[in-house]
């Protein structure tokens, strides 16, 4: 039995890292226009949290549904954050111009890098919020304020992770094809411990019980006590939500 388990936890690795790589490439995909960059963000959270960390469906069905539900409202977020950096990179580059002459126009530049580097972090959680939680666009953007800063050791966490990220992108750029996945997966570990405690008891138990690895829980278990098994689980399902109806 041992030796089963941890046969099936070395396959699952490889599981993942497969997904990893394909969630990461549909991520870039996703980029190419500038201006969806937002949703993909907010589909490569939701398919990191759902689909690889917790065995729930397909990467590929995964990522594209959280894409196309998310397009609109993190678009327009996506359009007002470019402007801001638009206009933090315009003053970044004429203080470092001045900055050749005077030291003192050098530290006003590195002042809006600063700024650029944090309005990406907020952005990231933004974009992870409207992955977990329904909300108008003015939610959005205040709940991730709150958060990142009433949670400010998983801001500085995620901050680390994602500069670790693109050093690692600059230094070795093949891994282009894995890490936006993985720092993803990684920052997932932290902001969940969040998010969760800002979800009601019903929908924690729900998603808990969604959350259920299949190959973990049921290892030895006969085929028909699986299938009773999940059976039971859906009849819940579908109770819980015609309460919530």
């Amino acid at each position: 039995m041992g030796k089963r388990i941890t046969y099936e936890k070395v396959v699952n690795f490889f599981y993942q890292c497969t997904d990893l790589i394909l969630v990461s490439i549909l991520w870039m995909i996703g980029c190419i226009p500038i201006v969806t960059s937002g949703a993909s963000t907010v589909a490569l959270y939701y398919t990191v949290n759902k689909c690889i960390r917790h065995g729930r469906g397909k990467t590929w069905s995964c990522f594209w549904q959280s894409f196309r539900q998310n397009l609109k409202q993190s678009v327009l977020i996506t359009l007002g954050f470019l402007a801001a950096v638009v206009v933090f990179a315009s003053d970044y580059r004429y203080m470092n111009t001045l900055g050749e002459t005077s030291s003192g126009y050098a530290n006003f530049a590195i002042f809006f890098e600063v700024l650029i580097f944090l309005l990406c972090i907020y952005a990231f959680w933004v974009f992870a919020h409207i992955a977990r939680f329904e909300g108008t666009i003015k939610v959005h953007l205040k709940n991730a304020f709150l958060f990142a800063i009433l949670h400010l050791h998983i801001t500085i966490a995620v901050a680390v992770i994602g500069m670790g990220s693109v050093m690692l992108i600059m230094a070795v750029w093949p891994v282009l094809f894995i890490v936006p996945g993985l720092s993803v997966f990684c920052m997932n570990l932290f902001t969940e411990k969040v998010f969760r405690k800002y979800m009601r008891e019903e929908d924690k138990a729900m998603e808990d019980e969604l959350n259920l690895d299949y190959r973990d829980d049921y290892v030895g278990k006969g085929l028909e006590q699986m299938r009773e098994q999940r059976r039971e689980r859906q009849r819940r399902r579908k109770k819980s939500k015609k309460r919530v109806e």
